[in-house]
């Protein structure tokens, strides 16, 4: 793989005129992770460097939101001070790379990866994260399920880049974050599991769980039917919900030995909140 052209714009609008011009051309950041298609290792590409635009390092607050540009680095993230919403993510992010790569790495790279979902992609989903696309002279701002096609691969719209990501603020009072298989990143041999959950009067008022590597699997149903049972859980909802995680799972095409590992990490993850409740 070598670069025919690269532009490093100074301006979102620079950036789109570029992508009108050169709409096969990749967009990217730090380049911490920049992967194409095996099948073009050997032809030439196009890079739209993207780290140059002063708009996608900004961050800014609203009573309802938090918006991150997509360029702002991990580290920066980390060490955003009086945001307690921010715990799961901060938590997530120092689960990737070393600090080093942190410090170069950026939020909007890793979760527009082409062939597999970055590590923060199952707690961003978890956290009902989304992203603002620019395309040509237009914005749209999608929720981030909306980069996960039918088939649950990354399904980022061509020509377009990532310019924002919206969290809304709120409070978590448990989460999960652990790395799954024995691959560094996550992918074919390796996936990111994710969780959250609220408790009130002594019952579970919401819970969200996701699990991603080439494939994201977020169970909705199983969410649903958790959501207002009375702490501590029983063995048997506790069991039932961990075989209905791993069907799901194995049926979105996870790898069998994945699917049953993250099962299990939803087992004890709900044992944990019963525990806690006691």
């Amino acid at each position: 793989m070598f670069a025919s052209e690269v532009a490093s714009p100074y301006s979102i609008n620079e950036a789109t005129a570029f992508l009108r011009r050169f709409p096969q051309a990749v967009p990217a950041a730090a380049c911490t992770r920049l992967i194409i298609d095996p099948a073009f290792s050997k032809r030439p590409i196009t890079i739209l460097s993207l780290s140059n635009i002063k708009e996608l390092q900004a961050i800014s607050r609203t009573d309802r939101f938090l918006d991150i540009g997509a360029c702002v680095s991990m580290t920066r993230i980390i060490n955003l001070p009086n945001i307690s919403s921010l715990e799961p993510l901060k938590k997530t992010l120092l689960t990737i790379g070393s600090a080093s790569i942190r410090n170069r790495a950026s939020l909007g790279g890793n979760i527009c990866s082409p062939d597999s979902f970055g590590s923060a992609f199952p707690m961003l989903s978890c956290m009902e994260a989304s992203v603002e696309l620019r395309s040509g002279n237009q914005s749209r701002w999608l929720r981030i399920h909306e980069l996960v096609s039918e088939a649950g691969r990354p399904a980022l719209p061509k020509g377009s880049f990532l310019t924002r990501l919206r969290l809304p603020i709120r409070d978590w009072e448990f989460s999960c974050i652990v790395r799954k298989g024995n691959s560094i990143l996550p992918g074919e041999h390796g996936t990111c599991f994710a969780a959250l959950a609220n408790i009130e009067k002594n019952a579970i008022s919401e819970l969200r769980i996701a699990v991603a590597g080439t494939i994201q699997v977020r169970s909705r149903d199983l969410e649903m039917n958790l959501n207002g049972k009375k702490l501590p859980l029983a063995a048997k909802d506790i069991e039932n919900s961990r075989h209905q995680f791993m069907e799901t799972a194995i049926e979105a095409g996870l790898a069998p030995s994945i699917a049953i590992s993250s099962a299990d990490t939803v087992r004890a993850f709900l044992q944990n909140l019963s525990g806690e409740s006691a």
